[in-house]
Formats: structure tokens, C-alpha cells, sequence
């Protein structure tokens, strides 16, 4: 039994760590591009901890994502602080320490080794893989999944100990808000099962008070899997084949960013197989030789536990159902929970368990840790250090575009969606941001060729919809414009771009009456904070005498 002074003292030294590391993110602004905006800086939804926000939060997706608790935090965060990025931040960090705290305590409990519980927390997060989830305000679903579900896990634990039915509704019901939270910790009782399955008795009995985690996990995913479908995801390279090939490639190269963590990137864009090559090959070769590693130590419940650890949370993005984006740091952030134990347990074994070793391992992902968090603000910085990096990778140009554009840096931001072009020349998502920057320089017949070009390619995006009717407003054609915004009304009537624009088409037509009805609801969606609110409550004023 390890002495309670002791742990807690450790407890409060990980989770210092990892709060102070992550400092340097407090002075960060709100990222301006990506998707803070949806979820938090231009999100009516979170001005508050209102009633009608916390039912918006339960019935609207954001961002394709079904995830109220996460929403719910951010109107939490508004409510005590406005909308103040240090103490977004701050959450973020806390929430981050957090979790180090609960990881210590589960590998302490699985291993009783004070030491490595210590280490492989501090592993777990200082490791500058974990900057994104943390330093990125919006990847708040993340780190407060990951509280939830530890927590449901530990208090599993006790329950199994305890076999009291008060840890188990705790442990369940923490786990429902894991799931409303981030659906991708659908694994956990898969984990619990490992646990049941390497520590406790075989019996059916004992795995009996899983079901009802596996029904839970079984919603969420089908939540999930409908979300996906909505946005008309395919697999990557058309084919689930091509998706499987590619992906072993991915695994490797996660494993290469874990123990060799430079060049990391926001965006990363790996090649696509759609048949058997060499670094196919190569990787499944590495994979087949980390199996045999595992069943040569098959008898170690310890290995086995951490290993499974390291893979089951990676299968939610492994792309079985097709995802946006193929490959993030963030997806990282579960299994690094099982990857760091093994890793402090192989550096101890070959280094002959010396520690200092350890510690100046930790030492130096601290400082990386540290200086990476200042990437993530709302400037340039993240974007240019990653196109150094991966100088082919349009997807890095197009959000360097996108930033400049909020900046007001338009020429910037034209040469940078340029070059995404010439890099990725079929890629509809960035003709669509070159439209609306077209759009802000005022050339609109270039922008509604650009706009029109992705719409009738079958993109139905809201955002493009109304950009694509300011763009027929701006070449003189009112009623179009308005019919494309009344398209995007009718599937969302609290869209402000599209509000805007009825608004502006009806003071073209004539109409102060349905003018001043639409300024008026513009108002009601839009936060206090949008940039357009004193045009609008002008413009309402001055329909509001007209009509008089």
C-alpha cells in the first residue's frame, strides 16, 4: 500500500507540471481560423448558461458534432468570464492537469509502482503531441471526454472492488457524459473489459455490468456514424481497401511522432495507397513485428494492458468510418495513456533503470512542449512553422489564406489560396474560401464563378449557399441572391450570414417592413461581439423611420 502523503504530494507535482508547461498557451488569443469561431467566438450558443442555450446545445450539432457537454463548457466559461481567452485557456489547462492526476492514479493501481506511475504521467502530459488537444481551445471535447471517461474508468475500478451500486451508476453515468462530451471514447468499455478480462475473475458475471456501457457506446456511435453521413464522407482513395492500406502507413508514422516528435503540424496530409507498395510493405512489417513482441509477452498482463490501451482508443480514428481529416496529433491523446508506461518500462530496462535518463527526456519535451504552445494563437506563427516543414501540404496554404483574410491581408491571402490550388486544384472546400476572398476584394463575377463552380459540383454547405447569394446580390441580381439565402433559412433560420443578407436584399427591393423584421433577428442570433451588430442596428433605425 503506497503511503497517501506520498501519492498526493506526487498528484500535485503532475499536475503543477503540466499546468506551468502549458502556461505559455495562456496568453493566447482564440485561434482566427479553424474552428474556434463555430464553436466559441461567432457561437450564440455559448453566450451564457441559459436555458435556451443549454437546449440548443442538446438538439444542434456544431461543426458536425454531436456534443452538448463540450458546448455546455464553453457557455459555463462565458458565464464567470465573458469571453475572455485566458481563461478558456486556463480550463483547458486545468482540465489537462487533470487528467495527468487520473492517469498516475490508474497506472498506479494497475501496477502498484509509485515511480513509473509518476513518469509515465509526466509522459503522458508533457509530451508535445498533446499540445493541440490542449494549447487549441476548441479541442476542449478532447481533454473533457478524457475527464469524464478516466473518471468512469476509476470509479469502475472502485466498483469492482467495492461492488457497490453507488460507484457503478457514478462510473456509468460519467461515462454518458464522456460520450456527450466526444463520441470517440466509445472504447472505453472495451477497455474495461481488458481489465476485467487481465485482472479480475473470467466469469460472464463479472462482465455482466458492462452491457450497459456497450448500449451507451452503441448510441453514440450510431450518433456518430449518422453525423458522418450527413456530411458525405467518403473513404480515403474510394475504397475501404485503399483506406486500410493507407492507414498502416499512419499507425507508423504515430508511433515515429511519438518517440521522435519533431515537424508536427496542424494539418498533415499522408500519401494514399490504393495498392501494395513499398512503405505499405515496410509498415506492415513493423506492425508484425510489434505483435510478435506482444505475444512473445503474453504473459505479462501489465504490457498487455497498456498495449491494448495504445491501440483500442486509436480505432475510432482509423477511419472504419470515414472521417474529415485522415491524420492529427489530437487523435494521439487516449492512446498515449498506454503508450507511456511501456515507453518509461523500456527506457528503464535499457537504460538500466536510470532515472535521470527519464527526466532529461522529460526535461526536453517540456521545452519543445512549451515553446509549441505559442504556436497555437491567432497569428500566422502555427501555419508558416508547418509549411517550413511540409511545403507541399495545400491544406496548411489554404488556412494561411483563411487567417490572412480575417487579418485584412488580402493580397497575402490571395497568394496563399493560389498556391493551395496549384497544390490541390480539385479540391472544391478551398475554391469555396477563394470565392468569398474574391467576394471581400470586390471581385464578385470572379467569385461567383468560383462559388458556383462548388455548388454545382453538389456542395451544399450553408456558409457556401449564402456566400453564393452575396455573390449574385454583388453582380446586381437581388432575387437570385435572395433565393440562395432563403435555401439556407430553411434548413437553419438562425443562420446570421444569411439573416444579413434577406436583410440587405429586402432594403434593395424596397421593403423596409421585412427589412427592419430581418435586421431584427440578426440581432436576436448574433453574439454581442459580432463585428456587424452597431451596421446592423443602424440599418434597423434607419428602416424602422423609412417605413414610418
Amino acid at each position: 500500500m503506497q503511503d497517501k502523503k506520498l501519492v498526493s504530494l506526487w498528484a500535485v507535482f503532475v499536475f503543477a507540471a503540466a499546468f506551468i508547461v502549458y502556461s505559455g498557451a495562456l496568453s493566447n488569443d482564440f485561434l482566427s481560423v479553424w474552428d474556434d469561431p463555430n464553436y466559441i467566438t461567432e457561437n450564440p450558443d455559448v453566450t451564457g448558461l441559459s436555458l435556451r442555450n443549454i437546449k440548443a446545445a442538446f438538439t444542434n450539432t456544431y461543426v458536425g458534432n454531436y456534443a452538448p457537454f463540450h458546448i455546455i463548457s464553453y457557455a459555463l466559461d462565458y458565464t464567470l468570464f465573458g469571453l475572455n481567452p485566458t481563461a478558456f485557456h486556463a480550463v483547458n489547462n486545468i482540465l489537462h492537469g487533470i487528467n495527468a492526476v487520473m492517469v498516475m492514479l490508474l497506472i498506479l493501481r494497475i501496477s502498484g509502482n509509485l515511480r513509473l506511475s509518476v513518469l509515465s504521467a509526466l509522459v503522458f502530459a508533457l509530451h508535445p503531441l498533446q499540445v493541440e488537444s490542449v494549447a487549441w481551445v476548441t479541442e476542449r471535447k478532447n481533454i473533457l471526454s478524457t475527464t469524464f471517461a478516466l473518471g468512469s474508468f476509476l470509479t469502475y475500478i472502485h466498483f469492482l472492488m467495492k461492488k457497490g451500486w453507488v460507484p457503478y451508476a457514478g462510473s456509468l453515468l460519467l461515462f454518458a457524459a464522456a460520450l456527450l462530451t466526444k463520441s470517440s471514447v466509445v472504447v472505453i468499455p472495451v477497455l474495461l473489459c481488458l481489465y476485467i478480462f487481465l485482472y479480475e475473475s473470467r466469469s460472464l458475471s463479472r462482465f455482466a455490468p458492462t452491457i450497459p456501457f456497450f448500449i451507451l457506446s452503441a448510441a453514440a456511435s450510431v450518433a456518430a456514424v449518422i453525423t458522418q453521413e450527413a456530411a458525405d464522407i467518403s473513404y480515403i482513395g474510394g475504397s475501404p481497401y485503399a483506406t486500410a492500406l493507407t492507414m498502416v502507413t499512419v499507425v507508423v508514422k504515430y508511433l515515429r511522432l511519438f518517440f521522435f516528435p519533431v515537424h508536427l503540424s496542424p494539418n498533415y496530409n499522408p500519401a494514399v495507397y490504393q495498392h501494395l507498395t513499398i512503405p505499405v510493405v515496410l509498415s506492415m512489417i513493423i506492425l508484425t513485428a510489434l505483435i510478435a513482441v506482444l505475444w512473445v509477452k503474453r504473459d505479462n498482463r501489465e504490457v498487455l494492458f497498456w498495449a491494448g490501451w495504445a491501440v483500442i482508443p486509436l480505432l475510432p480514428v482509423l477511419q472504419i468510418i470515414p472521417m474529415v481529416t485522415i491524420m492529427n496529433d489530437r487523435y494521439l491523446y487516449l492512446p498515449i495513456i498506454g503508450l507511456a508506461p511501456l515507453t518509461v518500462k523500456i527506457i528503464g530496462r535499457v537504460a538500466r533503470n536510470k532515472i535521470w535518463l527519464v527526466i532529461v527526456l522529460l526535461l526536453l519535451m517540456s521545452y519543445q512542449t512549451y515553446t509549441r504552445t505559442k504556436l497555437w494563437t491567432a497569428g500566422p506563427d502555427l501555419w508558416l512553422d508547418a509549411i517550413s516543414h511540409y511545403p507541399d501540404n495545400g491544406n496548411l496554404y489554404s488556412s494561411l489564406g483563411s487567417l490572412y483574410q480575417k487579418l485584412g491581408q488580402l493580397d497575402d491571402s490571395e497568394r496563399a489560396y493560389q498556391k493551395a490550388l496549384d497544390l490541390l486544384p480539385d479540391d472544391l472546400e478551398i475554391h469555396q474560401q477563394y470565392g468569398v476572398l474574391l467576394l471581400q476584394m470586390g471581385k464578385h463575377r470572379e467569385a461567383l464563378i468560383e462559388l458556383q463552380r462548388v455548388y454545382d459540383a453538389g456542395v451544399r454547405y450553408e456558409l457556401l449557399i449564402s456566400n453564393l447569394g452575396y455573390a449574385y446580390m454583388d453582380v446586381g441580381d437581388t432575387l437570385t441572391g435572395m433565393k440562395y439565402h432563403k435555401e439556407v433559412l430553411s434548413s437553419n433560420p438562425r443562420h446570421a450570414n444569411s439573416i444579413y443578407g434577406m436583410a440587405m436584399g429586402f432594403e434593395k427591393l424596397g421593403d423596409m417592413n421585412r427589412a427592419a423584421v430581418y435586421w431584427q433577428r440578426f440581432l436576436d442570433v448574433t453574439p454581442l461581439n459580432n463585428p456587424w451588430r452597431d451596421e446592423a442596428k443602424k440599418r434597423l433605425e434607419m428602416a424602422t423611420i423609412k417605413r414610418r
